[in-house]
């Protein structure tokens, strides 16, 4: 999580808007409990209003290399 961290202040840095939503995502999936759930509902609002449908396609595009099963689980 501290690499993941980083690259998120990085990415912060330079205004990378979807990166920065994707990674933001994935470290709340990893955090899990009630920071990590509401870090993913965040960040899926955010999704949504720019007007992607599918989550999972966005995320398994911006922020690859997740297991789907194992993320989920963790955010439950």
């Amino acid at each position: 999580m501290r690499l993941l961290r980083k690259a998120l202040e990085s990415l912060e840095e330079v205004s990378f808007g979807l990166y920065v939503i994707s990674a933001r995502r994935r470290l709340g999936q990893l955090l899990g409990g009630d920071e990590g759930r509401a870090m993913v509902d965040a960040c899926d609002r955010q999704v949504r209003a720019k007007g992607f449908r599918s989550l999972e396609a966005f995320y398994r595009t911006w922020a690859p290399g997740f297991d789907a099963r194992v993320a989920k689980s963790n955010t439950l």
